[in-house]
């Protein structure tokens, strides 16, 4: 099992840190549905990649990312299916992931 502790003196380190950096962290809530995210903050990200290590792809913690390299905002669940008849399975066969890649 995960130990799920919390460290007060580490949150608030961490809190701290990403205020002297003017890194803003999404709530639950906004993780959870981006479309919560300020405009602003979503305005900002059409100009950053999917895949740059900027802290404003906090904001695209989500499946629901819009499946193009740079900027794209946020639509249904990102997921390939692969048909039936070419898995062998009965079943659906889907995966999360990056479609805007897969062509490539």
């Amino acid at each position: 099992m995960i130990p799920l502790d919390l460290h007060p003196e580490v949150r608030k380190r961490n809190i701290e840190r990403c205020r002297q950096r003017g890194i803003v962290l999404p709530t639950f809530e906004q993780m959870k549905d981006p479309e919560r995210s300020p405009a602003a903050i979503r305005a900002k990200l059409a100009s950053v990649g999917l895949w740059d290590v900027d802290p404003l792809n906090l904001f695209r913690i989500t499946w629901r990312n819009e499946p193009v390299d740079r900027g794209g905002g946020f639509g249904s669940v990102n997921r390939i299916e692969f048909p039936r008849d070419r898995c062998g399975s009965p079943s659906r066969s889907r995966l999360p992931g990056r479609p805007a890649r897969c062509a490539r």
